[in-house]
């Protein structure tokens, strides 16, 4: 009967072993549970408004970590050392604000902070609206990539009817009025045909009756719905390169502007010209309606009827058909004024 050499046996025993180790220590990391990252989160809002502030800088001290909210008010932290920690919140024109904060060990932490100023106890209806709108176009300019004019809805109160009127008094922007209402817009006095208009970063397509130039007729569309407008001179390497003159983008009014609850205003008013028979009285309305629900879900409604009677005074004249060759003074055989509205 053959026998078997234990050294042999000791070897390769051995060998089976080192072989099986990797695997051995892989399925051994595979079984241990993954640890979870420590989140920190939470949303930055004016306490004195109640709207969420984009583009407010979040810093976590000692950890040399630092965010911006995103726009909704949101920052997130991920990968953050569990205990104790402090938040450093500042905002254009707002007090800057330092928060104790706990964080979870292998959990999500959350922390919202709301910011305010001592301003808002002198006079908090009226500075609000302004000193808000500016420091939220200031912020957003300070931040962008490129050359970019911000300017806010509420900057200038509350914004009725063309959201031209509100471009144009961007600087380097001017507004053509065709009977009595801002038409076309020109970035740095270049053509109209040469800008890019958009609505939330998307193309927005030829308003003309005719549609065959790349023009914007700005008198279709109501600012009702309108939060800001961006108008950038200098495209960055994420936008096309088809604007000689520059992109206008007009980012709509979103329900997670404000935190939580429900929103709701409107407008009323009237245009009338007594002295003038010609004028009929016109009345024009707006309401606005927002509301998030659990803090995902968000409805926003914006409605607004307004009109606005041109009454132009015109004048025509028929001048006499001279022969070819023929220079000389021509006479007027027919003038007629009238005035259309």
């Amino acid at each position: 009967m053959p026998t078997t050499n234990p050294c042999h046996v000791g070897r390769l025993k051995a060998v089976l072993s080192w072989m099986l180790l990797p695997l051995v220590l892989l399925f051994g990391a595979m079984a241990q549970p993954a640890s979870a990252q420590s989140v920190l989160t939470g949303v930055v809002t004016n306490s004195a408004t109640g709207r969420t502030l984009t583009g407010a800088r979040v810093a976590l001290k000692g950890a040399g970590k630092e965010v911006l909210t995103d726009d909704t008010g949101t920052y997130r932290f991920t990968e953050v050392a569990p205990g104790s920690a402090v938040l450093s919140v500042s905002y254009t024109g707002l007090t800057t604000v330092d928060v104790p904060v706990q964080v979870t060990a292998g959990g999500l932490s959350r922390q919202d902070v709301g910011l305010t100023s001592d301003i808002y106890t002198l006079n908090k209806f009226v500075v609000s609206g302004e000193r808000e709108g500016n420091a939220q176009a200031i912020t957003l300019q300070r931040n962008s990539t490129g050359v970019k004019s911000i300017v806010s809805s509420d900057a200038f109160g509350s914004l009725a009817g063309n959201p031209a009127d509100l471009a144009m008094r961007l600087p380097g922007v001017e507004g053509e009025s065709v009977g009595g209402d801002i038409r076309y817009i020109r970035i740095r006095g270049i053509s109209q045909n040469l800008n890019t208009i958009m609505m939330d970063g998307n193309r927005m397509a030829d308003a003309g009756s005719a549609g065959t130039t790349r023009e914007y007729q700005f008198q279709q569309i109501g600012a009702d719905s309108i939060e800001r407008l961006e108008v950038t001179k200098s495209p960055t390497p994420d936008m096309d390169g088809d604007s000689i003159g520059g992109a206008v983008n007009m980012v709509s009014k979103s329900a997670f502007d404000r935190k939580g609850g429900r929103q709701v205003s409107g407008s009323i008013g009237a245009i009338w010209r007594p002295l003038d028979q010609r004028d009929e009285p016109i009345r024009n309305y707006s309401i606005s309606y927002s509301e998030v629900f659990a803090d995902k879900l968000g409805v926003a409604f914006n409605y607004g009827q307004r009109a606005t009677r041109s009454l132009i005074d015109t004048s025509t004249q028929n001048h006499q058909l001279l022969p070819v060759g023929v220079t000389g003074p021509a006479y007027t055989y027919n003038f007629m004024v009238g005035d259309t509205r």
